[in-house]
């Protein structure tokens, strides 16, 4: 089967001064037109983005794009979609592509939405007729018929969103190519659109997702590509590339606490209440197995201690620890609230122990907040550490990893049970 996505050696370099990259662009315009062949050596303050990048896929296939923020992910998709030429190599597309990149770019703010819909598939090159066979399940796949005739600037990011992905998917593709736009409105939504993406799959169409959602990737992707700073760090199955990829972030993550990096941010970032003077030597320590460390693998036994110095008496003492993770989304926390409730408390020291059985929180690097109060009046909320959580050789989805067993049951020709997740 002939392939539909040809890209062979492909890279693209960008100057980081922008003056500069502009007029280096306009160097090699003139000197292409000259006939003169493209010179690809590095220039001052130039780096490449994506740095000869090779795959091919054939119809029906899907390709995952992970790595880092920066690592060219997006700047490949631009060069397969032709809006970014590469410096080098080729990038050789046969059929007719769908980027669904920035949802709403190209709308038109003054426009109502159904007229919007028009433009996006003439844009696209299909004819007012077949447009309009289209324009209900449009409608109906955003969900937005009751706004559709408003103009589209008075609609939500949400709506616009999802909007663009609606027209997107229903103007007959060949390829589609997905930036993280799997996020747009409501979890419903979402698995809606995740639902479609299948069925575009299983007739035939090829696409390739750019995301940060590796569960998306493995689900969706045979394949995936791991980027690293523009080159190719690893190329095969999805599954086997994806953990490949966590367990590197894994690593970074604990060489980082290895080397104080993550306490020296922690020590650092920014405070939501000043230090009070009624508390002083903060300090939190996490304890596994008898030792204090920075780093442990999910589902270990925890314990998080903390020691401060009260220098008044405080009436009604409760103490806080909050989890966020990097991104600094709040992932739980515990309060001394749920117990005794300390009162009269005398100055000096005190110590807060909470015991973890069994650490459910996926792998990845996480931030601990201790806040102090006195009834419901802070006393003291700072970050106070930071440390890492490790996988432990298997696909982590979400958020939480929950201790589980299952079982499938299928007809008998194909019948299999599997047990302990």
């Amino acid at each position: 089967m002939k392939p539909v996505i040809v890209v062979d050696r492909a890279s693209k370099k960008y100057s980081r001064n922008t003056y500069r990259h502009l007029s280096y662009g306009i160097g090699d315009i003139f000197r292409e037109l000259m006939g003169h062949r493209a010179d690809n050596t590095l220039r001052e303050d130039e780096f490449y983005a994506v740095d000869r990048a090779s795959f091919f896929l054939e119809p029906g296939e899907s390709l995952g794009i992970i790595g880092r923020n920066g690592s060219g992910k997006s700047t490949l998709l631009k060069m397969i979609n032709g809006l970014v030429k590469p410096d080098a190599g080729s990038v050789i597309v046969s059929g007719r592509v769908q980027a669904l990149i920035n949802l709403g770019a190209g709308f038109h703010p003054n426009l109502s939405g159904r007229d919007n819909i028009y433009n996006a598939a003439a844009l696209l090159g299909l004819g007012r007729r077949k447009t309009a066979a289209l324009e209900e399940a449009i409608v109906d796949f955003a969900e937005l018929a009751d706004v559709i005739e408003s103009p589209f600037s008075s609609y939500s990011r949400g709506m616009q969103a999802r909007l663009g992905f609606a027209v997107g998917i229903h103007l007959d593709p060949d390829i589609l190519l997905v930036d993280e736009i799997l996020s747009v409105g409501d979890f419903a939504f979402q698995n809606k659109c995740f639902i479609r993406m299948h069925e575009l799959k299983n007739r035939g169409v090829t696409i390739i997702l750019v995301s940060h959602s590796h569960t998306q990737v493995v689900q969706l992707c045979e394949r995936a590509m791991w980027l690293d700073h523009g080159k190719t760090r690893m190329a095969g199955p999805a599954k086997k590339t994806v953990q490949r990829y966590l367990d590197h972030l894994a690593e970074e993550n604990a060489e980082q606490l290895d080397h104080g990096e993550a306490q020296e941010k922690a020590a650092t970032a920014p405070r939501e209440t000043p230090r009070g003077e009624q508390v002083e030597n903060v300090s939190a320590t996490l304890v596994v197995d008898g030792e204090m460390v920075d780093a442990f693998p999910v589902h270990a036994a925890v314990t998080i201690n903390v020691q401060f110095t009260l220098q008044r008496p405080v009436a009604d003492l409760n103490v806080g620890i909050w989890i966020f993770r990097e991104d600094w989304t709040r992932m739980t926390g515990i309060s001394s609230r749920n117990g005794a409730v300390l009162r009269g408390v005398r100055e000096g020291g005190v110590r807060f122990g909470v015991d973890i059985p069994d650490w459910p929180i996926n792998p990845g690097l996480y931030i601990l907040q201790v806040q102090i109060q006195d009834g419901t009046r802070d006393l003291y909320k700072d970050v106070v550490r930071r440390f890492a959580v490790l996988g432990d050789g298997r696909l982590h989805w979400e958020y939480a990893d929950l201790r589980y067993d299952y079982r499938i049951e299928a007809p008998p020709a194909a019948r299999k049970e599997y047990h302990n997740g």
